[in-house]
C-alpha cells in the first residue's frame, strides 16, 4: 500500500482537512493503517484504546526502527488516518475521545491548515505534533531529522492514481454510505469552519467536567442566575439563527442549568429538531409544558414529533389540545390534528381486523338481508327426503335452513359448518349448503372464506342467481366493483326474469349514485314481484336522492295505503321527512313504525335524532336507550348515544359507547367510522383531564 491508499483511507472516513503528503511507499505502516481502520468499528472506549490505539502506536514504534520517517511523524500518521478519522465519527462522545487524547496525544482542531513546508525543530524546542500531520514531500529537512535519520528504502510500485471503490470504502467504513471524491476535494480546498470539526479534547472534558460551574452557580443570587441565564439564552439565539445548532444547544443547557425555564426548553428543542433528533425533542417539550402547560410552540413541537416518530395517539392528544387552546384558528394545525385522526384511525381498524373474530351481526340485520331474496328453494320431495336424511351431512344441512326461517341464525351457521364438515353426497345439496354458508360468512363480514364457498357453489350449480348476487356482494365489499357488475350481467344472461337481480343491482348502481339506472331496475324488480315492499321504499328514496321531492312523497304515500303495515316503510318515509324539517309528521310516522314492531329498534333511533336535532337531549337520549334496550347490538344506536354523550359533556361515557358500536360494527367502513369517532373523543377527553378549566369553551 502507498501514500495515495493511506490517503483514500484517511478521506473515506470523512476525517476534516486531513492532507497527509507521503513521500513514498512506507507498506508496513499503511498497512497497519489498513488493519486498523476496520477494527476500529464497532468497539467500546476501553477496546479501542486496548486493541486499537495501543497496537497501532506499537506498530509505529516498529517502523520507526527502519524507516526515515522518525516515530513522531510515523506516529501522526497512523493516529491521523485512522483514529483521529474515527474520533471525528465518534466526536458526541467525550468519553472516547478523552481517552484517544491520552494515549496519542491527538492534535487539536486548528483553523485552515498551512500548505507551507513544515521546518524542522531542534531537540531543544517544544515539539508540535500538528506540523507532522502534513508533511511535504520536498522537504527533506523532515526527512533528515536528527531524531531518526535512517534511510528511507525506494520502491518503483507506486501507483499515483490508487483510488478505493466504493464498496472497498462501505468495507473500511461502515459508518458511511458511500466515498464522494468530489466531496473529498472540495472539503480539502475550502476554509474549514468552527463547525465542521469535532471541539478540542480539552472544550469536551471542560463541558463534562462542570461540577465546578454549578457550585458557582449555588453562590449566584436568583437575579444573578437569572441574568445570566438571558444571556446565555441569547447567546444560543444567536447560534441558532447561524444554524450552528450544537453550539446553541450548550448554551440553552447553560441557561437551564442556571435558572431553568419552559422557552428555553423550548428553544433546546427546536435545535434537536432541526438536528433530527426527535426522542430529545419529545424531552425537552415534556419539561417545558411542565413549567408552562399552555406553551403553544412547545405543545406543537412535541405534536409533529410524535407524529414524525409514528406515536400517532399521543400526537392526535396534542394536535387536538392545540386547536381547543388556539380556538380552531390555525387551519395548519386543524388540518394536521384531521390526518393524525385519519391515520391512527386507519392504525388502529387495521389492528381490530387483524385480531377481532369473524362475528354475525344482530338478528334484525341479518332478517333484513335475508329477507331481500324473494326466490325459495326446495331441497327435499317426499321421495328422496327419508333416503338425505339417513345421510348425517344432508340431515344437518336441512336442520340449518329450519333453523334459518326460525331465525336462530346463530346454531343455523353451525350446523351448516358441521354438515359440510361431515360431507354432503348430494350436489345440489352441497351446493345449497356451500351457499347458506358463505351468507353467513358474508354477514359476520368474514370475506374471503365466504367467496370461496360461493364460488365452489357455483361450480356444483352454475346457474343459481342467489349464488351470482350474493358473490356479487362480497366482491363489492371488498371494492371490486367490475367483477360485481359482471356476475349481474352473467346472472341476467342465465334469467331475465329474476326480481332479485334487478332489486340488488339497483343497490349497486344507489351506491355509485347513477339513481336513474336504479329507479329503472327497482321499479322492474316490483313488476316482476308487486309484492315486495322495499321496491318501492328504494324507489322513493333514489327520487329523493335525485332532487325529485314530489315524486318521492308521492311514492311512499302510495306504497303506505298499499302496505300500511310495513315498519320499514314508516321509518324510510319519515326519515325523508325529518330532513324536511317535518318533524310531527316524521313523528307520525316513525310512531306508526314502533306499534307496529316495537320489537325492532329503528324507529326509537329515528325518534332519538329527531329530538336530538330539536336540541332536546332528554327525550333524544330516552329513546336511543330503548333502541338499545330492544337491540343491544344495534350500533346505530350506540352512534347515537356516544353523539348524545358528547353533547352533554361525557366525554367518558361516549368512549364507551363508540367502544361498544366497534364490537357490533358489521363491515370495514362502519368500523373504521366508529373507530375515529372514539379516537376523536379519547383525544378530547385527554385534553379535558388537562385542561379541566377550557371543559365549558370546547364544548361551545
Amino acid at each position: 500500500m502507498y501514500r495515495s491508499e493511506a490517503r483514500a483511507i484517511a478521506q473515506s472516513w470523512n476525517a476534516p482537512n486531513l492532507d497527509i503528503n507521503f513521500t513514498e511507499p512506507i507498506n508496513t505502516a499503511t498497512e497497519a493503517i489498513a488493519e486498523a481502520v476496520p477494527e476500529i468499528v464497532n468497539q467500546n472506549t476501553h477496546n479501542i484504546v486496548r486493541d486499537v490505539v495501543a497496537p497501532t502506536t506499537d506498530t509505529a514504534a516498529k517502523v520507526a526502527g527502519s524507516s526515515a520517517l522518525n516515530y513522531k511523524q510515523i506516529s501522526a500518521i497512523l493516529a491521523t488516518s485512522a483514529v483521529i478519522a474515527t474520533a471525528y465519527n465518534v466526536y458526541k462522545n467525550p468519553e472516547i475521545l478523552s481517552n484517544i487524547k491520552t494515549i496519542i496525544n491527538a492534535p487539536r482542531k486548528t483553523k485552515k491548515r498551512s500548505k507551507k513546508k513544515s521546518k524542522s525543530k531542534s531537540k531543544g524546542k517544544k515539539k508540535e505534533i500538528e506540523n507532522v500531520i502534513n508533511i511535504n514531500a520536498n522537504d527533506s529537512s523532515i526527512l533528515e531529522s536528527k531524531i531518526d535519520d535512517a534511510t528511507l528504502p525506494t520502491s518503483s510500485n507506486y501507483n499515483s492514481n490508487f483510488k478505493l471503490s466504493e464498496s472497498e470504502v462501505k468495507e473500511l467504513n461502515p459508518f458511511i454510505d458511500g466515498f464522494n471524491n468530489e466531496d473529498s476535494k472540495k472539503n480539502s480546498s475550502e476554509k474549514d469552519t468552527e463547525d465542521d470539526l469535532p471541539p478540542p479534547l480539552e472544550e469536551i472534558q471542560n463541558e463534562n467536567d462542570d461540577t465546578e460551574v454549578k457550585d458557582e452557580y449555588l453562590n449566584l443570587t436568583e437575579n444573578e442566575r437569572k441574568e445570566l441565564a438571558k444571556k446565555a439564552k441569547d447567546e444560543g439565539n444567536k447560534l441558532f439563527q447561524s444554524k450552528k445548532y450544537n453550539k446553541a444547544i450548550k448554551q440553552y443547557t447553560k441557561a437551564i442549568e442556571l435558572y431553568p425555564d419552559s422557552v428555553y426548553y423550548g428553544n433546546r428543542a427546536a435545535c434537536y429538531n432541526n438536528l433530527g433528533k426527535m426522542d430529545e425533542v419529545i424531552a425537552d417539550c415534556n419539561e417545558a409544558l411542565k413549567l408552562n402547560p399552555n406553551y403553544i410552540k412547545a405543545l406543537k413541537r412535541r405534536a409533529q414529533a410524535y407524529e414524525k416518530t409514528k406515536n400517532l395517539e399521543l400526537a392526535l392528544n396534542d394536535y387536538t389540545a392545540l386547536c381547543i387552546l388556539d380556538e380552531f384558528t390555525d387551519n395548519t394545525i386543524v388540518t394536521a390534528n384531521e390526518n393524525v385522526l385519519k391515520e391512527r384511525a386507519e392504525e388502529v381498524t387495521n389492528e381490530i381486523i387483524k385480531n377481532r373474530k369473524p362475528k354475525l351481526p344482530s338478528d334484525t340485520f341479518i332478517t333484513t338481508y335475508l329477507e331481500s331474496f324473494r326466490t325459495k328453494e326446495e331441497f327435499y320431495d317426499g321421495s328422496s327426503s327419508s333416503v338425505w336424511n339417513e345421510e348425517e351431512g344432508e340431515s344437518l344441512f336441512l336442520d340449518a335452513l329450519e333453523n334459518t326461517k326460525l331465525k336462530n341464525y346463530k346454531t343455523a351457521s353451525e350446523q351448516v359448518d358441521h354438515a359440510l364438515q361431515i360431507g354432503i353426497k348430494n350436489n345440489k345439496m352441497k351446493a345449497g349448503a356451500l351457499r347458506l354458508r358463505g351468507t353467513y360468512l358474508y354477514l359476520a363480514n368474514s370475506m374471503e372464506p365466504a367467496i370461496a364457498d360461493l364460488e365452489e357453489s357455483l361450480k356444483l350449480d352454475p346457474e343459481n342467481i342467489q349464488t351470482h348476487i350474493k358473490l356479487a356482494s362480497c366482491l363489492l365489499e371488498k371494492g371490486e366493483l367490475e367483477p360485481s357488475l359482471e356476475l349481474f350481467d352473467r346472472a341476467a344472461m342465465i334469467s331475465s326474469d329474476d326480481p332479485d337481480l334487478y332489486y340488488h343491482r339497483a343497490h349497486i348502481k344507489f351506491m355509485l349514485n347513477q339513481y336513474e339506472d336504479a329507479i329503472k331496475d327497482y321499479k322492474k324488480s316490483a313488476e316482476l314481484d308487486p309484492s315486495f315492499v322495499f321496491c318501492y321504499i328504494q324507489q322513493g328514496v333514489a327520487y329523493y336522492r335525485n332532487g325529485s321531492t314530489p315524486t318521492a312523497i308521492k311514492t311512499f304515500e302510495d306504497a303506505s295505503k298499499k302496505f300500511p303495515n310495513s315498519p320499514d316503510l314508516h321509518n324510510y318515509y319519515g326519515e325523508i321527512l325529518m330532513d324536511l324539517q317535518r318533524f310531527d309528521d316524521a313523528m307520525n310516522e316513525f310512531d306508526k313504525a314502533s306499534k307496529i314492531a316495537p320489537q325492532l329498534p329503528f324507529s326509537y333511533v329515528n325518534k332519538a335524532i329527531l329530538y336530538q336535532q330539536k336540541m332536546d337531549l332528554l327525550n333524544s337520549e330516552k329513546f336511543v336507550r330503548k333502541a338499545i334496550e330492544v337491540d343491544p347490538e344495534c350500533d346505530i344506536a350506540h352512534v347515537h348515544l356516544a353523539q348524545i354523550c358528547l353533547q352533554k359533556h361525557d366525554i367518558a361515557e361516549s368512549v364507551e359507547e363508540y367502544s361498544k358500536a366497534i364490537e357490533v360494527a358489521r363491515t370495514n367502513m362502519d368500523l373504521q367510522q366508529a373507530v375515529m369517532c372514539r379516537e376523536a373523543a379519547k383525544a378530547q377527553l385527554d385534553v379535558i383531564k388537562k385542561y379541566p378549566d377550557i371543559k365549558e369553551k370546547f364544548f361551545k
